[in-house]
């Protein structure tokens, strides 16, 4: 069953409907403790529907692309009980070109990964052997597609890399973990650069400050502070 299909599907109930399709190629090459650990494939499919009856929003969404009938039943369904929208789906309109995709990362093969993978732990052991060292390179290949009732259908292909290496050093009871990754649409990489910067982040850690008890100032790295913002959003929603 096509996109356009359930959305006539849909139409039987519905005064409007909406489709979103993702389907994911995922290979993943990981290293844990200086050895490869797996190297691995998947397939991955997700639907969204949402559909507006009698002024109501309905949302229903499925993993298995046998379930097309039923979750636009799901979704019919939820309308009923679903909450009032004042708003209407877009129409269709032309959308600028966006660089997403990379057909050179597509041809990225697991061999070349492991290679990549391979490179940073023995760059990172190179500078201190007691390190163990691991390493990860996941290579996605998404296609979104978007349609409704209004007219607008739209599709588009994502490529993404995310790699990474770090590792732990043990001394005595301490136990220092550091590490450094990017996420990126395209496939040039630098590898050598990636594992420079995780063997600057242990070669900053090397001396032990002492600590003595009292007031100490507090610094949030910007990923600490979104963490407390959040809490705080939590807590002061009314909800």
């Amino acid at each position: 069953m096509s996109i356009q299909q359930i959305i006539e599907n849909a139409l039987r109930k519905a005064q409007t409907a909406q489709i979103v399709m993702l389907t994911q190629e995922i290979s993943e090459v990981s290293f844990e403790n200086d050895r490869l650990k797996t190297a691995e494939s998947s397939q991955r499919t997700e639907i969204d529907v949402k559909v507006i009856v009698n002024g109501k929003a309905g949302l229903s969404s499925t993993t298995d692309p046998r379930d097309l009938e039923a979750v636009v039943n799901r979704a019919l369904e939820t309308a009923e009980l679903g909450s009032p929208v004042h708003f209407d789906l877009p129409e269709a309109q032309a959308l600028e070109p966006v660089k997403i995709f990379d057909p050179e990362l597509v041809s990225l093969e697991k061999a070349e990964m492991i290679r990549m993978g391979q490179q940073m732990m023995d760059r990172i052991k190179s500078y201190n052997p007691e390190i163990l060292a691991g390493a990860g390179v996941n290579k996605t290949i998404s296609k979104v597609e978007y349609a409704n009732s209004r007219g607008a259908n739209y599709a588009a292909l994502h490529t993404e890399l995310n790699i990474g290496a770090g590792g732990q050093l043990v001394r005595g009871t301490d136990i220092l973990f550091a590490g450094h990754g990017i996420g990126q649409k395209r496939r040039s990489v630098d590898t050598e650069k990636i594992a420079a910067q995780a063997i600057e982040y242990f070669r900053m850690a090397e001396n032990n400050a002492a600590v003595e008890s009292g007031g100490m100032p507090l610094i949030f790295t910007p990923l600490g502070f979104i963490a407390l913002l959040l809490s705080l959003g939590l807590a002061i929603d009314g909800k």
